[in-house]
């Protein structure tokens, strides 16, 4: 089954023309081909901006499920690229004797389209987190009565000996501890001048 995912990329601050230059590159390639490529452009803004959009498609396809389903990244390829103009910021730069010239500032729309035949996976039932092959282990060995590594839990830390007990009062709204134990001038903490 062909599967078609796409991401959208909205009021970027780049012309739609430059855009284009570098959407055309990418066009029909592989998704990974196509990152790559993007990577050693020259024209770093314009292909940060297209590869940002590009690997969410590729999230946007690989995550969502089609049954029993998946489509995988390297099954992945760039079907569709478009840019298309959004609305201007109109400016003005002042010039001699009072005049005015008019600045345009140009934003993109890009929409990217990746699409791929999806593979079929078999999904594992899972009872109690566990997946089919370690229930069948765990009850192998619950019948047979040894015990494997994995079954052992380790034991809890032993308790340090002489440890400290913590007190807490609270001071001008303020709850603070101390450590109240064994110290070399005898017992109740060590408080200076006693």
């Amino acid at each position: 089954m062909y599967v078609t995912k796409i991401a959208r990329a909205r009021y970027l601050r780049l012309s739609p023309q430059k855009l284009r230059q570098v959407a055309d590159t990418i066009r029909g390639l592989k998704a990974d081909a196509a990152l790559a490529q993007l990577n050693f452009l020259p024209k770093r803004r314009l292909a940060v901006a297209l590869a940002k959009t590009l690997k969410s498609a590729v999230a946007n396809a690989v995550t969502g499920e089609y049954g029993h389903e998946r489509l995988h990244p390297e099954n992945l390829s760039v079907t569709k690229v478009m840019v298309d103009g959004a609305p201007l910021a109109k400016r003005m730069e002042f010039r001699a004797m009072g005049r005015v010239n008019r600045i345009l500032r140009r934003y993109s729309h890009l929409t990217v389209e990746v699409g791929g035949e999806t593979s079929v996976v078999q999904a594992t039932r899972r009872r109690g987190g566990k997946t089919e092959a370690e229930v069948k282990e765990v009850q192998a060995v619950a019948d047979t009565g040894a015990v494997s590594e994995k079954s052992v839990k380790p034991s809890s830390k032993p308790k340090k000996s002489g440890s400290a007990k913590v007190s807490t009062k609270s001071v001008g709204g303020r709850a603070t501890s101390r450590k109240v134990g064994v110290s070399k001038k005898g017992v109740g903490g060590s408080k200076k001048g006693s």
